[in-house]
């Protein structure tokens, strides 16, 4: 195991898997583990509830057609995002079963919303549905303000969760320091190869976070360096003591805090290299 995410609801966590191969990449894989038995996650349904009329398949048990589309409508509704394959799933789940998806609509959903999200995935409104999804958000967040004990323990593990974050971040930072054609960018290259399916994201930076701008555009010469000036950085006359002493300062600053603000920040938000 390489790599834990605490979600914001308790027993709720996120794991990567890694398998060695000789000589290759290894092969990574990624399980998300989900109990909820209050049902304080952002999609208002408790575990049992998707459990429900579970189907066997070969190895594992999957889904009701039911729970299946009213969990995948929830949680497309929350990130925002509704995808062709997506579309066409949910369409052919809630036609094996258009009451039953209803019904649990209806658990977060108040007035003819439910009615109103199963005749847009019935007849296909995509883009009405997406559309509409700023609207069913909000009133998807508005359902916990109406289970006051739901709403203390999402709102406990959500503070947990983001001082957790924040103390222990799941991310790595990985600096390589070499001079100019030393190899940094193809060791980078292998490093994300390597490393980079044990996290969800990966970032790179050139020398400093960025936070601050470059002093050249301060000074109106422009962001970026002409190549010859990379190619040959000591063909230019030495810098004045106290202007070196100043753009020491500077870079520094941007340092401290482009790490504290920036680097530490990607750090915790989500497992990133």
């Amino acid at each position: 195991m390489v790599q834990r995410l605490y979600y914001d609801v308790p027993h709720c966590d996120y794991y990567v898997f890694a398998f060695q191969r000789e000589r290759l990449p290894p092969i990574f894989l990624k399980l998300d583990f989900h109990q909820d038995a209050w049902g304080i996650n952002r999609y208002r349904l408790q575990t049992a509830t998707l459990l429900e009329g579970r189907r066997r398949y070969k190895c594992f048990y999957i889904p009701a057609p039911a729970q299946e589309a009213a969990y995948l409508t929830l949680k497309r509704i929350q990130k925002g995002l509704i995808t062709p394959d997506l579309s066409e799933r949910l369409h052919q789940l809630y036609a094996e079963a258009p009451e039953a998806v209803q019904l649990l609509l209806q658990k977060p959903f108040r007035g003819g919303d439910a009615q109103f999200i199963c005749n847009l995935i019935r007849d296909n409104r995509w883009d009405l549905f997406r559309s509409e999804i700023p609207r069913l958000r909000s009133r998807l967040k508005r359902a916990l303000f109406r289970q006051p004990i739901r709403l203390v323990g999402y709102s406990f593990y959500q503070t947990l969760r983001v001082l957790k974050r924040g103390l222990l971040p799941t991310g790595v930072w990985v600096v390589l320091l070499a001079p100019d054609g030393g190899g940094k960018t193809v060791v980078g290259d292998e490093v994300v190869r390597w490393a980079g399916g044990a996290f969800r994201r990966t970032a790179r930076f050139h020398w400093r976070p960025g936070l601050l701008p470059p002093i050249r555009r301060l000074m109106g010469q422009g962001a970026r360096m002409k190549a010859e000036e990379y190619s040959r950085p000591h063909r230019a006359a030495p810098h004045h003591f106290l202007v070196s002493t100043l753009r020491f300062l500077y870079y520094t600053a941007d340092f401290i805090l482009g790490y504290a603000l920036k680097l530490r920040w990607l750090k915790s938000k989500a497992p990133s290299l």
